[in-house]
């Protein structure tokens, strides 16, 4: 297994404009300080996809869609990551660089943190159909979403309580933090997504 080293991602990121790049697949137009348009991942007519340059991601507010170039063209072109990458590279006209095989550490690092996030998306999946995800649910169906959409593209509820960091209390911090779902504050661990839709 190998891996590109970050700063080349990093690299990415910074030559290639978030807007150039969604902009091929979506008809943008901007509003205030962000682009808007239809978003690419579900069927809508009200634009509710939002691509944010000064953050550096797109959001849906429709069905949970988030991410930054490489998650985008992951998932609007069907590729795996080092396509996407490489792809990319292509359009930044800079040259891919060495990669070096992971360690077996780091295989075991990346599979922990996908297991952590497939349990959470299960959570998340289970309290969209619970009570307390009774108006997500409402909203993302009267936004053309049925229960088969919702389960293909992992859509849950994140409450406003601390579910996650509370569930997964008992694993390594690290390993939770590295995720992205849960962050430290003052007064310790939270969840990083409270009452709102979220695909995982």
């Amino acid at each position: 297994m190998k891996k590109y080293d970050n700063s080349f991602t990093d690299e990415l990121r910074n030559r290639l404009p978030l807007y150039d790049v969604i902009s091929r697949r979506v008809s943008l137009s901007k509003k205030g300080q962000n682009y808007w348009g239809c978003c690419p991942f579900h069927n809508e007519k009200t634009p509710s996809f939002s691509v944010s340059e000064e953050k550096g991601y797109y959001h849906c507010f429709g069905c949970g869609a988030h991410g930054d170039i490489i998650s985008f063209v992951m998932q609007t072109e069907n590729m795996d990551f080092k396509s996407a990458i490489a792809k990319l590279a292509e359009m930044a006209g800079i040259k891919l660089p060495e990669i070096k095989p992971k360690t077996k550490q780091q295989q075991e690092l990346e599979e922990s943190y996908i297991k952590i996030s497939d349990d959470a998306a299960k959570i998340y999946q289970d309290l969209l159909y619970s009570p307390i995800g009774q108006t997500a649910l409402e909203y993302i169906k009267n936004r053309g979403f049925n229960d088969d959409m919702i389960k293909k593209y992992r859509i849950g509820y994140a409450p406003k309580s601390n579910i996650i960091s509370s569930k997964f209390s008992t694993i390594k911090r690290d390993k939770v933090l590295a995720t992205g779902l849960v962050k430290v504050g003052e007064f310790g661990c939270y969840d990083f997504c409270r009452d709102n839709l979220i695909k995982l």
